[in-house]
């Protein structure tokens, strides 16, 4: 059995593979419409950009794993915001990708909000993206770890997700997560 779903897996990624590569602006498209169609908010387009950049730099073919395409979206993400059905007629179609992309960044950003009065130093976009890469609760395991050692800190939790010293991380390393975005938005403004 285990053998047939990797055949068909395989099959799967090979049809990926013969199909032409959409451009920028089929992505941008994409995206933008899995902005507006989805009724998110608090995911403004830089933020939306930069994520699918740190997932797949782009790639809407992009494999990490079990996580696929332009944001890097397992099926429990899928599940998780009601797509699944559409996960799995295609999960590397770059609107079905990037319309549970943004719903899943929403989810998490929602959830994280309710944890601003147990952690107000965080960002809550730091939890969110956090919540996004490690899952809830990985991200709040994270979190408690950080909390016994008296060391709770975006800076810290950024380190911790990107499996970095945190000496190695500057001061301003959250300004820099948000001139990213900027530049991005930047990047992106003729939408």
């Amino acid at each position: 059995m285990m053998k047939d779903i990797l055949t068909e897996w395989r099959v799967f990624l090979n049809e990926q593979e013969q199909k032409p590569a959409p451009t920028i602006e089929d992505i941008k498209k994409a995206i933008m419409t899995a902005l507006y169609g989805t009724g998110v908010q608090n995911i403004t387009p830089a933020i939306a950009f930069a994520v699918a950049n740190k997932e797949s730099t782009f790639d809407p073919k992009a494999v990490n794993g079990s996580h696929v395409g332009l944001f890097g979206i397992g099926r429990p993400a899928a599940v998780d915001v009601g797509y699944e059905e559409e996960y799995d007629k295609d999960p590397f179609d770059i609107y079905t990708n990037s319309k549970i992309g943004v719903k899943y960044l929403q989810y998490q950003y929602d959830f994280a909000t309710t944890l601003q009065d147990k952690y107000p130093t965080l960002d809550t976009l730091v939890l969110a993206y956090s919540a996004y890469n490690l899952g809830r609760k990985n991200m709040l395991r994270m979190v408690n770890v950080l909390s016994v050692k008296g060391a709770v800190s975006d800076k810290n939790l950024i380190a911790a997700i990107f499996k970095q010293d945190p000496k190695l991380i500057g001061k301003t390393d959250l300004d820099t997560v948000r001139n990213y975005y900027k530049s991005i938005e930047k990047t992106f403004s003729g939408i």
